[in-house]
């Protein structure tokens, strides 16, 4: 039995053992959890490490329907069962799509394993953003479950990438993620330098890839520090101080259009 309650130390599993040590697990129930999870391993064409996380997920389930079994009765009990089977049910498809990489949970983590090859990953980083990827969106349902109608804020938990990736990485994750909408966004300065008449002598690639550089620095800025205003504020400050000079030139033209300021003609990121 104390073999089985090492899976704490894996971060595969999201229940808190507290009375679990007063419980035998049967030998049926341990041999149906490492039989379930062989035949789901063998389906999706998983190896050993993916047999033993899904052993361990079933394991835990009976556990916890064990002390279900031995604090509660009638309809709570049943209340409880039921929780215990959809909770498990979800750990199971959130760590099969963590494993076969589909249908990934939406958040930072997965996201930066949609880069794994540009940013290098390790296998030991793919599978700890596998395993942050699962926490992270069982922790958004059980609050959504507990908190009907309220958003769950899942940024001071993402500061986790800062523990699995390297600087490097880290910059290069925040830079693709954000280039899209930078892009975008000078190319629509660019377009509205030239409604201005502003482009005279300049070379549309150059202008437009120092605007994106500079707008995606921005950007990536506000994601890495998001729970960080002091930190946030001087790297924009940094930032700024290698503002394109065709940018600066076309914000002084709409300040002299439109002293109010008015933002739908912003199209550029600007604070």
């Amino acid at each position: 039995m104390k073999k089985n309650l090492k899976i704490i130390s894996l971060g595969l599993l999201l229940v808190p053992f507290v009375g679990y040590s007063q419980l035998r697990l049967s030998p049926n129930a341990e041999l149906n959890a490492r039989i379930t999870a062989t035949a789901l391993c063998k389906k999706y064409g998983g190896n050993i490490e993916m047999q033993k996380g899904l052993q361990l997920i079933f394991i835990n389930s009976a556990l916890e329907t064990e002390m279900a079994f031995s604090v509660s009765k009638g309809i709570e009990l049943e209340q409880m069962l039921t929780r215990i089977a959809l909770k498990t049910d979800s750990l199971k498809e959130l760590y099969l799509a963590a494993k076969t990489e589909k249908k990934m949970p939406v958040s930072a983590f997965s996201g930066v394993l949609n880069y794994k090859k540009s940013l290098q990953l390790s296998q030991g980083q793919i599978d700890s953003l596998a395993k942050k990827a699962i926490v992270l969106e069982q922790m958004k349902r059980d609050f959504k479950a507990k908190n009907p109608g309220k958003n769950f804020d899942a940024k001071p938990l993402e500061k986790d990438l800062e523990v699995i990736l390297t600087e490097k990485q880290l910059t290069g994750y925040f830079n693709a993620k954000n280039m899209a909408q930078a892009t975008k966004w000078a190319k629509n300065d660019w377009e509205e330098m030239k409604v201005l008449g502003m482009t005279g002598g300049l070379d549309s690639a150059t202008v437009v890839k120092s605007i994106m550089v500079y707008d995606m620095r921005r950007l990536s800025a506000k994601d890495r520090y998001a729970t960080d205003p002091v930190k946030l504020s001087v790297a924009i400050s940094d930032i700024d101080q290698a503002l394109p000079e065709s940018l600066q030139q076309l914000r002084s033209a709409r300040s002299h259009r439109n002293p109010t300021g008015d933002k739908a003609m912003k199209s550029s990121f600007t604070w």
